[in-house]
């Protein structure tokens, strides 16, 4: 405000006019008074994928601003800027002087880099991807050696299964450990001998094992014959094998 002695005048075209005493007013000594108050100034952000807390309501020009940003699941905050220049927070909090009538936060982001290991027995297994953010998809594929199954499939110790060799799944986490065990399948021998006894080494096989067995003849028998799958096989020392 604007006052001549306590009288409040009021600027035309960004002038103020008052009409000065005569001497027979008494009045010689003018005074003008002018008072003054900060401007209002805004506050605005910017912020994808992340939240900015603790800006007051509002601000006058040259007001400290004190705030922090929170980046969402899955997120890192690459830097912050205020009316364009970097700002750094300490312990926290940002901070920078409203300098300008329209002060604008800008906040950037980016997602989160996930780390994907391999920890593979007896199994081939290879990843769509050399690198992933957080949320994408990942595909994880396996190759067997003839005679080999899967034991166990983990991700982060959760069980999966491949479906025509393959697996995938969506990250939502920083870090995830793929496990697969591969181990030889079950053989199967089973036995066609009328008038004989086949006895065998082990009461189990695995694919690939080398498998012993004896022939004995029923009383008033002889062997005449042992095929494997078809092939003859012949004994040495009274022993078989394949």
């Amino acid at each position: 405000g604007v006052t001549v002695n306590g009288e409040v005048v009021t600027a035309t075209e960004g002038v103020y006019t008052f009409v000065a005493a005569t001497e027979d007013q008494n009045v010689v000594d003018f005074v003008i008074a002018v008072t003054t108050e900060k401007k209002d100034v805004t506050v605005t952000y910017t912020a994808p994928n992340a939240t900015v807390n603790g800006l007051a309501d509002s601000y006058k020009y040259g007001d400290t601003v004190n705030f922090e940003v929170m980046a969402d699941e899955g997120y890192n905050v690459t830097g912050v800027t205020a009316n364009g220049e970097v700002v750094t927070a300490t312990e926290g909090t940002y901070t920078f002087i409203a300098n300008e009538m329209a002060n604008a936060i800008v906040v950037t982001t980016e997602k989160k880099d996930v780390i994907v290991t391999v920890n593979e027995t007896n199994a081939t297994v290879t990843l769509d991807e050399e690198a992933y953010k957080w949320g994408d998809e990942v595909t994880v594929s396996v190759e067997l050696e003839e005679g080999y199954e899967i034991k166990t499939a983990t991700v982060n110790g959760e069980a999966f299964v491949f479906t025509d060799g393959k697996y995938t799944f969506a990250t939502a986490g920083e870090k995830y450990e793929i496990v697969v065990i591969a181990e030889k399948k079950n053989a199967s021998v089973s036995v066609t001998a009328p008038n004989a006894t086949v006895n065998f080494d082990k009461d189990a096989y695995k694919y690939g094992d080398t498998v012993n067995f004896t022939v004995t003849a029923a009383t008033g028998y002889n062997v005449t014959g042992v095929t494997v799958n078809g092939e003859v096989v012949t004994a040495t020392e009274g022993v078989y094998t394949f």
